[in-house]
């Protein structure tokens, strides 16, 4: 959306100035040394969905004309697709994955004792500027105190928690840093009729492709924007209270968004759709150095939120902490702008799934740690969601095609690769693209050589790194810094052999005697998912349901479970679900409902303690087991069975559309017989995704897909109705 350059005056006007006022403001003299205030504004769960950024559905008129007075950031992105490793990371300056806060929540708050831990010489921003004379203060709509939301116990580090306009209560001459956090567009907001006025012209607005375009899809998303257009509204009254205070020329001011758009397959998630945000900044004259923050000006470099508490500092002058890991992008004597930024999923509430992603300035490349498990997991909170309510009905129904049945699929591929500049919503995996090869071995390697150099813990169970920190370490960032070694290459070396398919069998049966913990879990899962295939592993794995590791434990239980020999599987299993910590019995119940029909004799012992779990997350989980265990039935598999039971199938007949979907590499062909036995069509594929044969024209009836797979690629056969 273009918009005419607005005076200084205006610019006043626009956030409820009068012209009085800003000839007040203009007549103050200011120090050469004063220091810079700066107040921090955060719209959560919001992509760049403003006028500004070219949005035409978007009803933010406040926030477009700041721009116009500002800096427009274009490629700014979260360290993770949702709130709490994202704020950990912004108050830190340290990635989540290195801290050991990338799991979203771990029932912190100030005083829980089984909150994170985090080094004593961590010293986030906050700390800095309190100890450098600031001062510092904290708040958002809808709570009592402001929102922090670290996911680790931080040192008190705010004079105010609460108010909004906190700056007032500062000693004369002290400056200060605020943050705000604006709830209002959260995706919480959008369940049901929105608090805000019902603006937003909803045939304005581009339906991602992910998406079935319905009714429900665009109202959903009308409210969204109802909301996003609301907390404009909220923004432009808050900033006004800056200016009648006299501050807006001694302040710094940043809005920005918290991780991308709360609805289904932006938050959460480690496409743009999750992790690109807005980001204006406002830099009084008399603060800019370098040519930097000229009003109106639009920045292209790639920004993450590690940067964001190096640059704070920066621009204040105080000196930035070694701990932190992100370059400052704003004030003196800026570092090389980086070549890529980095993100990662781990623990959505009650649900686990490892995925990493890096991003240049066009491709992103994903990595898939746990490609077995479905794209959309049953998330409770999500679950609310219209749109999300939308696709689960469509899905049952059999009614989704194209891109939204991909991402309801089951499975997911190993590695993904996207061309942002031409794909933006991210929807052609070119992972196996021969024109691609070049980038993908890059972004690849990027990717590894991050999670060693950050010592990424998000390879270890969670229970594990719980109790070894609690235990032994007293903070997670130890785990990976004992002795000279780093074990992250060590461990990302065990997820390689434990794709490696029945060639490798034997190098995962030894590697379930390493002494690391975390490369026996990851050996006993390669294990599982050959099935019956692995049926020589079957003395190992009972050997290692006495390990001294839960973890381990797990895993092995899950692979005899899946070979179809589960006696003493489930005695074990039975027992984890009373281990002591949280964590651990919150994957072995994840684990459980994964193997559908094979943990039917798990069921009494489920319903024993469905609601009695101090854990929230885990009765969730125990809840929709419990739905969809008793009557989950086998699925025949053509390589391997990791995903089994109940309406889990990895091809489905869909409005006269059979999709197959492959996993992993190698080639791939599909045949579809019918009930006499005749091929009446097929499909080809070499590379991983989601393939079509068009059945429009045959009639209804019963039908027989088979598949014929390569080694190392996974896929199913079902019966297609």
């Amino acid at each position: 959306m273009a918009h005419s350059k607005i005076t200084r005056r205006s610019f006043m006007g626009r956030i409820g100035a009068g012209a009085a006022a800003c000839a007040a403001m203009n007549s103050i003299s200011y120090a050469q040394n004063a220091r810079p205030n700066f107040l921090f504004i955060m719209f959560e769960d919001i992509c760049p969905l403003w006028g500004c950024y070219g949005d035409s559905a978007a009803t933010t008129l406040f926030v477009d004309g700041f721009a116009q007075e500002s800096v427009l950031f274009n490629n700014v992105y979260s360290v993770s697709g949702v709130c709490a490793p994202s704020r950990s990371c912004i108050i830190s300056g340290v990635y989540p994955t290195t801290l050991g806060t990338h799991n979203q929540r771990s029932n912190c708050t100030r005083n829980d004792p089984g909150c994170v831990q985090v080094p004593d010489d961590l010293i986030t921003w906050a700390e800095a500027f309190r100890d450098a004379g600031y001062h510092t203060s904290n708040a958002s709509t809808y709570l009592s105190e402001g929102k922090e939301d670290f996911n680790f116990r931080a040192p008190y580090v705010w004079n105010n928690n609460r108010d909004q306009y906190a700056w007032r209560e500062r000693q004369a001459g002290q400056p200060f840093f605020h943050v705000m956090t604006w709830l209002d567009c959260h995706e919480g907001k959008v369940r049901g009729e929105p608090v805000s006025p019902r603006i937003t012209d909803t045939s304005k607005i581009e339906v991602p492709p992910y998406y079935p375009d319905t009714p429900k899809v665009r109202q959903c998303m009308g409210w969204y924007y109802d909301n996003i257009a609301l907390t404009d509204s909220l923004t432009r009254d808050y900033i006004g209270e800056l200016e009648k205070d006299g501050l807006l020329e001694d302040t710094i001011i940043f809005i920005v968004g918290d991780n991308g758009t709360g609805i289904p397959r932006g938050k959460r998630w480690v496409y743009d759709s999750g992790l690109h945000v807005p980001l204006l900044v406002h830099i009084p004259e008399k603060f800019r150095v370098d040519g930097q923050g000229v009003p109106g000006t639009k920045n292209n470099e790639l920004i993450s939120f590690l940067d964001f508490a190096p640059t704070f500092l920066n621009l204040a002058g105080i000196q930035i902490p070694p701990i932190m890991q992100g370059r400052a992008f704003l004030g003196p004597d800026l570092p090389a702008q980086r070549s890529y930024i980095h993100a990662a999923r781990d623990r959505m509430d009650e649900r686990y799934d490892c995925i990493r992603a890096v991003r240049n300035n066009r491709y992103k490349y994903i990595r898939n740690f746990e490609w077995w498990k479905p794209y959309q997991q049953v998330i409770q909170y999500l679950e609310r969601n219209p749109i999300m309510q939308e696709l689960r009905y469509q899905d049952r129904k059999d009614m989704l095609t194209g891109i939204p049945a991909q991402f309801m699929a089951k499975w997911k591929p190993k590695e993904e690769l996207y061309d942002c500049e031409n794909d933006p919503w991210e929807t052609t995996n070119l992972a196996s693209s021969p024109d691609h090869r070049q980038i993908l071995s890059e972004l690849r390697q990027e990717l590894k050589d991050w999670m060693i150099s950050t010592r990424d813990l998000g390879l270890m169970p969670e229970g594990e790194q719980d109790m070894l920190s609690k235990q032994q370490l007293g903070d997670r960032y130890a785990i990976a810094r004992q002795g000279s070694d780093n074990p992250v290459e060590k461990w990302l070396d065990a997820i390689e052999l434990s794709e490696g398919g029945v060639d490798k069998l034997d190098e995962m049966i030894a590697a379930c005697a390493d002494p690391d913990p975390v490369v026996r879990f990851w050996a006993a899962r390669g294990i599982g998912h050959l099935g019956a295939q692995a049926v020589s592993a079957e003395s190992t794995l009972n050997g290692m349901l006495t390990d001294s590791n839960p973890s381990v434990i797990i895993a092995a239980s899950v692979a005899l479970m899946l070979m179809d020999k589960p006696d003493n599987a489930l005695t074990a299993l039975r027992a984890i679900l009373s281990h002591e910590n949280q964590y651990i019995r919150l994957l072995a119940v994840n684990e459980i409902e994964n193997l559908g029909y094979r943990a039917k004799p798990l069921v009494p012992d489920l319903e024993a303690i469905h609601t009695s779990d101090p854990n929230e997350d885990v009765w969730k989980v125990i809840g929709s087991a419990l739905s969809t265990i008793p009557n989950a039935e086998p699925v025949q598999t053509a390589a391997g069975p990791r995903r089994s039971g109940g309406k889990h199938p990895n091809i489905a007949a869909n409005r006269g559309i059979v999709t197959l979907e492959t996993v992993n590499h190698g080639p791939v062909s599909a045949e579809l017989y019918n009930s006499r036995g005749a091929k009446i069509a097929s499909c080809k594929t070499s590379y991983p995704g989601i393939h079509s044969v068009n059945t429009t024209s045959i009639p209804a009836g019963r039908y027989v897909l088979r598949v014929k797979a390569g080694s190392n690629v996974s896929a199913q056969v079902v019966v297609v109705r």
